[in-house]
């Protein structure tokens, strides 16, 4: 630690100073004083020079990602056919594989004697809703449809 005359002759605009640089070993409050103000000083400045107040990223939720109010479809099975019209017996539109992102956007519940099903139609056609798993926002279906392909 330093002495206290070693700390007056740091801040020589002290008064006293020469009076303790002739010999005087007497202890100077003041100086220590000084002293601890300056390492508290150099301590918050050093503080806040190295916490850079870093801008948090601002996640847009009005984008499809997080818009609720819309459904997204995920293709769970290898492979599909979309339908022309919601029937297992119409024509095939186009095909569909396992990890397929789709937006729902309308259903129909089709009954026939022996069973129910859902139909969901996107825009490459109508699915049965056995075919898919049903996400809530399109950030969730995605994060599905990787999960299913690994």
């Amino acid at each position: 630690m330093l002495s206290a005359s070693a700390l007056c002759m740091l801040f020589k605009s002290a008064p006293h100073a020469r009076r303790i640089r002739g010999g005087a070993k007497k202890e100077c409050r003041m100086c220590i004083y000084r002293f601890w103000q300056a390492v508290l000083l150099f301590a918050c400045a050093f503080t806040a020079l190295s916490c850079n107040a870093r801008a948090q990223p601002r996640i847009d939720t009005d984008t499809e990602f997080f818009r609720y109010g819309e459904e997204w479809a995920v293709v769970i099975e290898p492979y599909v056919v979309f339908k022309a019209e919601p029937a297992h017996e119409a024509a095939p539109l186009t095909y569909g594989r396992k990890g397929d992102v789709e937006k729902i956007t309308g259903r129909v519940h089709k009954r026939t004697t022996a069973q129910s099903t859902l139909w969901l139609y996107f825009e490459k056609g109508w699915l049965p809703q056995s075919a898919v798993r049903i996400e809530q926002t399109k950030l969730k279906a995605q994060s599905v449809a990787r999960a299913l392909l690994n």
